[in-house]
């Protein structure tokens, strides 16, 4: 049985590959993955992207019917002097690689380049039928356990109360 730490590194792979394909993920852009954001810990992302200078994108994991799983994606990108946020986002295949839905009233949606997160005005044709896909094929990659070495360094960082 996995333990959470191992599943989250699952997920980063696999919404990794999901995203960017094969390409290499380069400094400007992060992916993270760690339990729910509350008000406290969504500012203090705030702060790390702005004082990294480094778009964020955090895998929110959770336990939901006896699983750990992914349950949403938040963002804070730094632009100019403002860190926008955007909770509770998800992803949607609609194409070749996935992209990011904002929540609900939310406009546009995110793709991912190597080194950063780019927004683009308006949602695609299909986004909707695309978060089917896109839950499905994160589900099998996180079962098959992608490999994305050479392509992501992964790091463990331990919890902090």
């Amino acid at each position: 049985m996995l333990n959470e730490v191992e599943i989250a590194g699952r997920y980063v792979h696999a919404v990794t590959r999901m995203t960017l394909g094969h390409k290499m993920l380069k400094s400007g852009l992060a992916l993270l993955a760690g339990g729910p954001i509350d008000m406290a810990k969504r500012i203090h992302l705030a702060q790390v992207a702005k004082q990294s200078d480094c778009d964020l994108i955090h895998l929110t994991l959770d336990h939901v019917d006896g699983d750990y799983r992914m349950t949403g994606i938040h963002i804070c990108a730094p632009r100019d002097i403002a860190v926008y946020t955007y909770p509770e986002c998800r992803l949607s295949l609609v194409g070749k690689h996935a992209i990011i839905i904002p929540p609900k009233g939310g406009r546009g949606h995110f793709e991912l380049t190597p080194r950063e997160l780019i927004h683009r005005p308006h949602k695609p044709d299909g986004w909707e039928e695309g978060i089917d896909r896109a839950e499905r094929r994160l589900r099998d990659l996180v079962e098959q356990e992608v490999d994305t070495a050479g392509q992501i360094d992964l790091y463990t960082v331990p919890r902090v109360a």
